[in-house]
């Protein structure tokens, strides 16, 4: 059946169908362009001269299941059964004609949605920080793990790690707390507001791990659904987007993120003044950094009439894209004023 599929879905050319048969033989039928019986013979697939088969490369491009369509109601009978959180997320990837998902685009979509579940946590918790690593009591109380994946489009089946409470269903847990936030965020889509006063209150971290989720769900060139079903009957829902809902809420997180972000004040020498490419670049003599990056709208005038090498105070928004579980840190900077010293 898989291999049927393959060839069904292009992942294999009809020549090697035929030339490489599995079982080494293929059937030649032969029926009468008008009435007679038709005839069927066993042929070796070796022995099949090329003439007889289609050209090397030749293939079908039909989309093909190779995947079995999980249940309807799996998702809920998990989360009740195990009383744990669970979560579905469905995508139709354009360039497959299979229901299948490929790693490199599935595998960054299920990281970045664990780290936006590790960053909302430790918001939560009352105590959010823009770096370093977060405790591993808050990722072993998020953590999510794949139980289930299926066709029809791409589905995967994710349910809680933590131990679950069989007394305390009505609790909000702190991984129903964070899905419930991401679950609003989704819902939010473009609209600037919602999301500003969804990712003020859970600061920068959380407004850069969101980001990088509707990154890797934008690569994936594909709708999205995500459903979330909860041992608590208060809780759990769904939210589908487009393609290009899911463009219209990356383009409006990376606006309140640049609003969110940590702001460091820095006295410096401008070493770079680049304004075709809005690039700038600051020595700090006291602690021996340089800090280089963009230039915002509101600096780009000021740039554009300072002095090399002359001393200026700056404010300088920072941007950190963080793996919650080794806290690797990479940060980006952004000129947001510019003033002699």
């Amino acid at each position: 059946m898989r291999r049927f599929q393959e060839i069904r879905s292009g992942g294999i050319d009809l020549y090697d169908a035929f030339k490489c048969a599995e079982t080494g033989y293929v059937f030649r039928v032969v029926a009468p362009r008008v009435d007679g019986i038709s005839s069927v013979e066993s042929v070796e697939s070796a022995n099949i001269d090329d003439e007889s088969l289609p050209e090397r490369g030749e293939r079908l491009d039909l989309k093909t299941l190779t995947l079995p369509v999980l249940e309807k109601d799996s998702l809920g009978r998990a989360a009740k059964q195990n009383h744990r959180e669970a979560v579905s997320i469905k995508l139709e990837p354009f360039s497959t004609l299979k229901s299948v998902g490929p790693l490199r685009t599935t595998g960054p979509i299920l990281v970045s949605l664990q780290e936006s579940l590790d960053a909302i946590g430790q918001a939560e918790t009352g105590n959010p920080t823009a770096k370093g690593m977060i405790k591993k009591e808050i990722l072993a109380e998020t953590e999510m793990a794949i139980v289930a994946v299926g066709g029809g489009s791409f589905e995967i089946e994710l349910v809680s790690t933590a131990q679950p409470s069989l007394f305390a269903v009505e609790d909000e847990s702190l991984l129903s707390k964070s899905l419930a936030k991401v679950r609003a965020l989704l819902a939010a889509g473009g609209d600037t507001d919602q999301l500003r006063s969804l990712l003020v209150p859970l600061h920068s971290r959380a407004a850069s791990r969101y980001r990088i989720l509707l990154e890797k769900l934008y690569a994936a060139h594909s709708p999205v659904s995500f459903r979330w079903e909860s041992p608590n009957p208060r809780l759990g829902g769904g939210i589908e987007m487009t393609y290009q809902q899911v463009q219209a809420a990356l383009t409006a997180v990376t606006q309140v993120e640049r609003e969110v972000a940590d702001k460091i004040r820095v006295t410096g020498q401008l070493v770079i003044a680049d304004t075709l490419s809005n690039g700038f670049g600051l020595y700090d003599q006291r602690s021996k950094a340089t800090y280089r990056g963009k230039v915002a709208d509101s600096a780009l005038p000021a740039l554009t009439s300072a002095t090399m090498m002359k001393e200026y105070d700056a404010l300088i928004s920072v941007i950190r894209e963080i793996s919650s579980a080794t806290g690797d840190e990479k940060e980006t900077y952004e000129l947001l004023e510019l003033n002699p010293a």
